[in-house]
């Protein structure tokens, strides 16, 4: 299931979680999921994006996007452009080896990267992250991702 690219990315990442809790190994940097997470003053915005250019948009206030049209063609040029940016940041860090943080309190972000062989992140202020050179395209990229689907659900 896990390398079964026909299947949605979700079901692929979760396939991957439980080779890893038993024990497997050498499962490679297949990058299937980016999510943002923004501590705000109302509470905390995540956006999960998925390498099938499906997302999930939960804001702050509670409202939840399920995004299931992988075929919409603003979306997916998005979508790939963070994934591009997201495969050269994986490149840079390593794996989280440790368990994983409590969400990001008011005015911090973070950008995670669900990939077949573990959780990669990366976290600061939100401005600072949006201006760094290695993390600021692929979160700009995310951005136009939460734009277009939120237009498209307006209440």
């Amino acid at each position: 299931m896990a390398e079964d690219e026909k299947l949605e990315s979700r079901v692929r990442l979760f396939a991957y979680r439980k080779l890893t809790e038993r024990g497997c190994t050498g499962l490679g940097q297949e990058l299937l999921g980016v999510v943002v997470e923004i501590g705000l003053p109302g509470g905390l915005d995540v956006l999960a994006c998925y390498q099938d250019h499906t997302a999930r948009y939960i804001n702050y206030s509670g409202k939840l996007i399920i995004w299931e049209t992988p075929d919409h063609a603003e979306v997916r040029e998005f979508n790939t452009e963070l994934f591009e940016h997201s495969r050269h940041i994986i490149s840079q860090i390593g794996p989280w080896e440790e368990e994983r943080r409590s969400p990001p309190p008011q005015g911090m972000l973070r950008i995670s990267f669900l990939v077949a062989d573990g959780l990669y992140f990366g976290e600061g202020p939100a401005d600072g992250m949006f201006a760094d050179g290695l993390a600021g395209p692929a979160l700009h990229a995310a951005l136009d991702i939460m734009q277009v689907i939120t237009s498209h659900n307006p209440d």
